[in-house]
């Protein structure tokens, strides 16, 4: 039965305790006693001093069939599984050794973040919506087949959910222009039909997850009833204060757009990227302000935006936001957990599953703590181990 002694101790909530007795039975944590003498922990491994344990780290939106480099390579892996497998097993190793212990895929047209799921390999939990629903002929073809109306809606939902998809993605608008500000097109639905949607899901017992920028399709989606709100450009305060009143979750991805800064894309304005972004950073604290659920997903897979590694950078930018390390901590943990429903996962404390991680050095004085990962365990397991480095 693992048990180890940590100096310090982070929950999900925040909360820091000192001199922490952890103890691993059946795969959850079973006890937690802190405030417990060095000289009393008896067998336990001894963490190094100066180290933390938070709970694992969940991004709440990536695309695990593309690898944040190139787009248009990455599609051309998807016709053979010899290709795209690779890549892919590789992508769930980076995603561990960040610390990420559960992902939300925010489907591709091939089904590679839902066949995900079945591997026998090393990986996080892995929360997929398979294939999206876009308007036929619009934004989105290479995340499902299309739809144009609601009988196409209930049969794309049946074969879905037999499937074994977790959650439902719908893509509302196009995605932001980095040539024009401000540009993002009209949305694809009218709000009866994303209500519909919504309804459909519901009525699986699916959560929907809206893919939504521009004020019109994030108002729409919000009004629709929606899960949560990814991407969220350019969304208007009062949409902000709905969301608030209904406990939409925003998944804002800054880094999907400040990640384009250190990609080489002469088609895009460097000017209108920085000016997006610190558009959509401003957006981000009001609703923070507001008391809007924030939580963390980083778009990885999207040019710029690398598995894994791209976590702590969206991290940062929440928290210059003006989010403090404590509620940064808290959407990349415990509001994560929420918004993919893994409800076991997200805390540290008896009864939840042993999922947690440990850092060199105290993320609530210094976020940047989160990129020293030396351990994670998931679900009972060691996964990763740099502790002979400490």
């Amino acid at each position: 039965m693992p048990r180890y002694f940590c100096p310090r101790v982070v929950t999900g909530e925040g909360e820091e305790r000192k001199n922490v007795i952890l103890e691993i039975a059946g795969g959850l944590i079973s006890e937690l006693r802190w405030g417990v003498p060095l000289a009393t922990a008896g067998e336990a491994v001894i963490l190094p001093e100066g180290t933390t344990v938070l709970p694992g780290l969940i991004d709440c939106h990536i695309h695990l069939a593309l690898d944040g480099v190139d787009f248009y390579r990455s599609l051309e892996r998807w016709g053979a599984e010899e290709k795209w497998r690779p890549q892919l097993e590789s992508q769930l190793q980076d995603i561990l050794a960040a610390g990420i212990v559960a992902v939300r895929d925010g489907s591709d047209k091939a089904g590679i973040g839902l066949r995900a799921k079945g591997l026998s390999v090393l990986k996080p939990d892995i929360v997929a919506c398979g294939q999206a629903i876009y308007r036929e002929g619009r934004y989105g073809s290479f995340l499902g087949p299309g739809i144009s109306d609601i009988d196409q809606v209930v049969e794309f939902l049946d074969r879905m959910a037999a499937a074994g998809i977790d959650q439902v993605k719908v893509v509302v608008s196009g995605i932001v222009s980095f040539c024009q500000y401000g540009k993002v097109g009209d949305p694809q639905f009218d709000r009866q039909f994303l209500t519909a949607v919504v309804r459909e899901a519901r009525s699986r017992g699916l959560a929907v997850m809206a893919h939504a920028s521009g004020a019109e399709a994030v108002d729409m989606a919000v009004d629709a009833g929606v899960d949560s709100v990814e991407h969220g450009f350019f969304v208007r305060e009062e949409t902000l204060r709905k969301m608030a009143e209904r406990g939409t979750v925003w998944v804002p991805t800054v880094i999907a757009a400040a990640g384009r800064l250190d990609c080489n894309r002469p088609e895009e304005k460097r000017e209108v990227v920085e000016r997006t972004v610190c558009q959509h950073l401003e957006a981000v604290s009001r609703a923070h302000d507001m008391g809007v659920t924030i939580a963390v997903g980083t778009d990885a897979g999207a040019p710029g935006v690398p598995h894994g590694k791209s976590f702590v950078r969206e991290a940062g930018c929440l928290q210059q936001a003006g989010l403090s390390n404590k509620e940064v901590i808290r959407a990349a943990t415990s509001l994560g957990a929420r918004t993919l429903g893994l409800l076991d996962l997200g805390n540290i404390q008896p009864g939840k599953a042993a999922s947690f991680i440990a850092v060199r050095g105290d993320p609530l004085r210094e976020l940047a703590a989160l990129k020293r990962v030396v351990l994670v365990y998931h679900r009972g397991r060691k996964v990763f181990n740099k502790l002979a480095e400490c």
